[in-house]
């Protein structure tokens, strides 16, 4: 009877001993099976460098991050002068070699609307590559952020903004008129009155003299001072930036 209880007294102490081991040592090797991560979407940067030959000293990053159908972007510059700087959106294949704006929808000629920062489902803007303007403290630095649904990272060709030119202009836009269009608007032009001869044994008062027609023209900064820092188009390219994922 003693035996006995001694057996079974050996039997659990040997058994603990093994579960601990066990526990701190591991029976048995179990594979562990590494979930990958939830994916978040799609980022890209744009290293904002001064363009050549401008020697303006901008610098800067702009960061967008896509989740969800919708584009979240931050631009950050520092080192330019006070007041709003417009950023745009090029075409081109570097920063020395930009083309015009980027206009996918090719809004024509006139058309007056808002910015993509400013834009909404009922209110467009006015094109896609126009993004907004920057103001900049006395301290040279600016930060524009936004969330668009305009824009996309590798989608289609009227929404895709990956291999674009982010574009520093050195005032800030109007965005009432497509500068990539309207960049030389030429000045107001009458158009000679037309004459509508009567037929023969029609009365003379029939004869119709339409009214002159004028082609509008933006005001110029040069006549009012007060639009100085706001020009059609942003005034000249000063920094930019090629769009580009991150890996």
């Amino acid at each position: 009877m003693f035996r006995a209880k001694n057996l079974q007294l050996h039997t659990m102490l040997s058994m603990a001993v093994i579960l601990v081991t066990c526990l701190i040592a591991g029976c048995e090797k179990i594979p562990t099976q590494v979930m990958p991560p939830t994916p978040e979407g799609k980022t890209a940067v744009a290293t904002i460098t001064e363009k050549p030959g401008t020697d303006s000293g901008i610098t800067g990053t702009a960061v967008f991050m896509e989740s969800e159908g919708t584009v979240h972007v931050r631009i950050e510059i520092q080192g330019a002068a006070p007041g709003p700087h417009a950023a745009h959106l090029h075409n081109g294949t570097d920063c020395a070699n930009a083309e015009g704006h980027w206009h996918p929808t090719h809004i024509p000629i006139g058309t007056i609307g808002v910015p993509i920062v400013e834009a909404t489902a009922e209110m467009p803007p006015v094109g896609r590559g126009e993004i907004g303007n920057i103001q900049v403290g006395e301290d040279g630095t600016g930060t524009l952020e936004f969330t668009t649904s305009f824009w996309s990272l590798g989608g289609d060709s009227g929404t895709d903004i990956l291999g674009k030119l982010l574009m520093i202009h050195e005032k800030g836009d109007t965005f009432e008129t497509p500068p990539a269009v309207n960049a030389d608007i030429a000045p107001p032009v009458e158009q000679p009155p037309v004459i509508v001869i009567p037929e023969p044994g029609e009365p003379i008062e029939r004869v119709k003299v339409p009214e002159p027609v004028l082609v509008t023209k933006m005001a110029d900064p040069a006549d009012d001072p007060a639009l100085a820092p706001i020009v059609v188009g942003g005034g000249a390219r000063l920094a930019c930036g090629v769009i580009a994922l991150t890996e």
